[in-house]
Order: C-alpha cells, then sequence, then structure tokens
C-alpha cells in the first residue's frame, strides 16, 4: 500500500464514521449528532455549560471543513472533498517542516476541546472511549488509547495530539501509532494493539 493509499483509506475510515446518517455525504448535522450521542451518554442538556462547549468545538471544526471542502456551496461535504483537504495538509506539513500548519492547527486544538470534556487541557481514556463511542466505532478504546499515549501517563496533552494528527495525515506505515487517532482502528478496521510500540 502506498503512502497515498494509506492516508486514503484513514480518511475515508473516518469519514464513514462521522457520516452518521450513511448519506455518502457529511453535514452538520452529522456533527451535531457526535455532540448529541456524547451529551446523551453522559447526560447533559442542551443548555449546560458541557454541551455548549462541546457543541462550540465540534461547530468549529465544521465552519474550517465546510470553508474548505464545501465546493458545491450546498452545506455537504462528499468523500472527493474531504479527501483533498487532506492531502493539501500533507503537502502542508511536509513544507512545514513536520509541524501542522496555522491553518488546519484549529483541527487539532478543536479536538481537543471537544474531547476535553472535564476542561483539563488534556484527554483522558475515558473521555476518548466516549468520543469512539459516539462516532459508532468499533475500535477498543483501550488499546487503541495506549497507543496514542506515547508517555503512557493517560493522558494526552496538545503537543500529543498534534504528534499523533501529524502521523494520522502523513504516516507511510501502517504500525506509526497516529494511524488509531480519530477512529481508534487501523485503516483496515483491524485493532489498533497491532499498531502499538513496545
Amino acid at each position: 500500500m502506498t503512502t497515498d493509499d494509506l492516508r486514503r483509506a484513514r480518511v475515508t475510515d473516518w469519514f464513514s464514521c462521522i457520516d452518521i446518517n450513511r448519506n455518502g455525504r457529511l453535514e452538520w448535522t452529522d456533527l451535531q449528532r457526535v455532540v448529541d450521542d456524547m451529551a446523551s451518554y453522559l447526560g447533559w442538556l442542551p443548555d449546560t455549560p458541557f454541551y455548549q462547549r462541546l457543541l462550540e468545538g465540534q461547530r468549529g471544526f465544521w465552519d474550517t471543513l465546510s470553508a474548505t471542502c464545501d465546493t458545491a456551496d450546498d452545506g455537504s461535504i462528499g468523500l472527493d472533498g474531504f479527501q483533498r483537504l487532506f492531502d493539501t495538509l500533507a503537502d502542508d506539513i511536509a513544507r512545514n517542516d513536520g509541524r501542522v500548519p496555522a491553518w488546519a492547527l484549529g483541527h487539532v486544538i478543536t479536538l481537543l476541546r471537544a474531547l476535553d470534556l472535564d476542561g483539563d487541557g488534556t484527554i483522558t481514556i475515558d473521555e476518548y472511549a466516549l468520543y469512539l463511542r459516539s462516532i459508532e466505532s468499533s475500535a477498543n478504546p483501550v488499546d487503541a488509547f495506549m497507543t496514542l499515549d506515547a508517555d503512557g501517563d493517560g493522558r494526552l496533552t496538545l503537543d500529543e495530539l498534534e504528534a499523533r494528527y501529524v502521523e494520522w495525515v502523513t504516516s507511510e506505515t501502517p504500525d506509526t501509532p497516529g494511524n488509531v487517532l480519530v477512529t481508534g482502528r487501523l485503516p483496515d478496521g483491524t485493532n489498533a494493539g497491532s499498531a502499538r510500540a513496545d
């Protein structure tokens, strides 16, 4: 599998998870439902600050996606547009000495804000597991989290998330930890445990 094929497989897998209504297009309602599912699992009502913070983070991600990928200006994003975004991001990371460029760093910050349910600036295994459940991923959250948590401290910081995000966008091999970041599993749907470094 080439690097481009591996990236496309990762992006396709994520797209399939967040296309909640399974219509082959991403719309705001898909991302809002992820928030609603997470809030429902936690017992949060829509008027609570926690729900509002989670919704705001997801809305920021959607605004970035729609501004760059909604070429038909119809409020939806197809897989091709979603793929092009991450192809462009991979090229920009390569030109930026392996760092996430400013235009895309918001994705990483939004991911942290959306998953950091207790507001401590990090993501715990429980928060990550809730995210995987809300996108209906079949991944084992413990294996996935252990793969992502390089220092083994039980928390993912913004720096760790950025490093895993770069890996998710650019990885050339299936055993790179970042491959499991957004769906908790490898692009072929297998358990994240096989990506964990010994």
